[in-house]
């Protein structure tokens, strides 16, 4: 009950931390802090803080099996801590599991969720179809998606233009 109740809130937090990455870009918003903090070490700090909480939130997903939501909050983790200047935290490692995507996987599956059919992925990557088709199936099961269509959502992509 708690965790369903956690995971409701769980987009009004990470709002709130979009919100405080913006309000600490600018010159005003950084009045709060500490005079000899930056505005750049203040929008470190908040995406840090914001990657951090998506780590929660996946960690949190991954417990109650729900696999597709982990797979979409420790992505998204990943892109608020890629902000972060390297910043490595023990919460982090929470986003970092075991049943993630391989390098391959991701890049076939995201070339998948952009709109590219399997014989350009094949191409592109220099690889068979068959082998296309393999680290789809790994992805999907990994990501607990049925589709391409899923894939755009969980790892948050954007088709590619002229799709």
């Amino acid at each position: 009950m708690r965790s369903r109740i956690l995971g409701s809130f769980l987009p009004v937090i990470m709002i709130g931390l979009c919100a405080a990455v913006l309000v600490a870009q600018t010159p005003s918003g950084t009045k709060d802090f500490h005079p000899t903090t930056t505005s750049t070490d203040a929008a470190i700090k908040a995406a840090t803080d914001a990657a951090e909480a998506a780590a929660a939130a996946a960690a949190s997903h991954r417990a109650a099996g729900r696999r597709s939501n982990a797979a979409a909050s420790a992505n998204q983790a990943r892109a608020w801590s890629s902000r972060c200047e390297g910043v490595r935290t023990p919460a982090l490692a929470l986003a970092d599991h075991g049943d993630d995507l391989t390098t391959r996987e991701r890049e076939v599956a995201t070339l998948a969720a952009r709109g590219l059919p399997d014989q350009q992925i094949s191409e592109q990557l220099f690889v068979s179809i068959r082998t296309v088709h393999a680290h789809l199936r790994s992805a999907y099961a990994k990501l607990g998606v049925s589709g391409r269509k899923d894939l755009a959502a969980v790892l948050r992509t954007e088709p590619l233009s002229g799709r």
